[in-house]
Parts: structure tokens; C-alpha cells; sequence
């Protein structure tokens, strides 16, 4: 985990798009929401019973078309969602306000259209609970989305 640190944008200049390849991540639900609220670790203390360790696991925004938002661990042998191998389209960004997260996935989706990147699937925000320990006014988040090869 302590490399992960380096994932850490240090300014806006900083915040870049990567293509990374991923192996399979098999996901529990944790429970839905209407994607208005905003939710992160240190506002899900509250639901924390199903989940050790709360601020040591990422946890998965999944947003789907239906403008629901499920909210996921990382479990082996869960079959909640599954998330295939395969290259996807990255961000790492770190925010202090909803306003600042909701910029940053517009402007996700509007890089991936401007680049020409076919995606499908819906767009997966992983709370890097871990990082957003090292970043106490801010939360760390990796934006991804599936993409078509």
C-alpha cells in the first residue's frame, strides 16, 4: 500500500488520463443509492458493520444509466459485479467537495469522447481510503471506465 502513495496528485497540473490493464475484480454489494447523495469513507462509518477495516479498503462507486449508485467492496468469488480483465481508461483525482468530483467526471467522459475511446459499462470510481488518509482535506478517487478493445 505504501506505493500507492505515489499516486497522490500533488496539484491540478499533476492529474492525468492513463490506459491501464486490469485483471478481473469480483465485487459485493454493499447497498444502492440515488447517485445525488455523496458518500465517501469517512461518511460511511455508519453502514460500517459488513466491513473490517473500513478505512484499508477501497471502496466502488458503480454508476449506472439508471442514475443508480451501487456501492462495493472488493471480495473473491463475490459475483455482486464483476469487473473483467481488459484496459480501461484512468484518473486519479483528489477532491474536497462534491462539486469538485462532479467537474472531474464530466470532464472523465468528456476526454474519453474527445480522444475517440469507446467505453461501455458504467463508470467506477474507486475511493482510495487508504491514500485519503495522507490527504486530509481531500479525497483520493480513480475514475475508470471499461474500454472497448
Amino acid at each position: 500500500m505504501l506505493q500507492e502513495k505515489d499516486h497522490i496528485p500533488r496539484d491540478e497540473e499533476q492529474v492525468t488520463y492513463s490506459i491501464v490493464t486490469r485483471e478481473e475484480v469480483h465485487l459485493s454489494l454493499w447497498f444502492h443509492m440515488e447517485a445525488q447523495g455523496y458518500l465517501h469513507a469517512r461518511r460511511l462509518i455508519q453502514h460500517n458493520g459488513n466491513i473490517p477495516d473500513l478505512f484499508e479498503a477501497d471502496i466502488l462507486y458503480a454508476y449506472d444509466e439508471t442514475d443508480t449508485l451501487g456501492i462495493y467492496t472488493q471480495k473473491e468469488g463475490a459475483n455482486d459485479l464483476v469487473l473483467p480483465r481488459g484496459k480501461y481508461l484512468s484518473r486519479h483525482v483528489y477532491v474536497q467537495t462534491e462539486a469538485e468530483l462532479k467537474e472531474h467526471i464530466n470532464e472523465f467522459y468528456a476526454y474519453a469522447e474527445h480522444q475517440g475511446y469507446p467505453y461501455h459499462g458504467p463508470l467506477i470510481m474507486v475511493e482510495k481510503s487508504y491514500l485519503s488518509l495522507f490527504t486530509p482535506e481531500k479525497l483520493h478517487y480513480e475514475l475508470l471506465l471499461q474500454m472497448i478493445e
